[in-house]
Formats: C-alpha cells, structure tokens, sequence
C-alpha cells in the first residue's frame, strides 16, 4: 500500500505499509531521463503503517518521479513541480 498527499507548497506526505520485519526502505526523487535529483530517506524498518513527510523545497520545478522501494518492491508515482 503506498498513497502520497500534498500538503502545501513543495511538501508531501508518503504512507506505506511494511509487511515483514526489518525492512530496508529509500525514498528518492528522480527526474525524468532518470537522474537521481535527491535521495530522501534511508532506513530499516519494522512492519506497519508509515507515514513519511517528504520536503522537495530545493528541487527545480519539473516532472519527476517519487519513488519508494521497499526492498525488492519498487513503487513510484509521477509528480510535477511547478512555480
């Protein structure tokens, strides 16, 4: 499970759910060709629900991708910073 709210300007927040134990979880944003643009989180978690707010206040506007991956599950979702 993976949602994405937006708060207000250039901040997100990300909820996911972990279902086994010690899980490795990143977070990272990438531009379109696929050029890392920030590396976000990094850390080894246990099962549960999550919530994670992500600042993207030093990104350049454009399309870029979140991407979460959980270890092997990899999920992103497109988004488009603008102004």
């Amino acid at each position: 499970m993976f949602t994405i709210n937006f708060l207000q300007y250039r901040i997100v927040v990300l909820h996911f759910q972990i279902n086994q134990d010690r899980s490795i979880v990143t977070i990272k944003v990438y531009d379109y060709i696929g050029r890392e643009a920030a590396d976000l989180f990094l850390d080894v978690l246990n099962k549960g629900e999550y919530s994670q707010k992500i600042k993207l206040g030093n990104i350049p506007k454009g399309y870029y991708y979140i991407v979460i991956e959980i270890n092997d599950l990899v999920v992103g979702i497109q988004i488009i910073i603008s102004r």
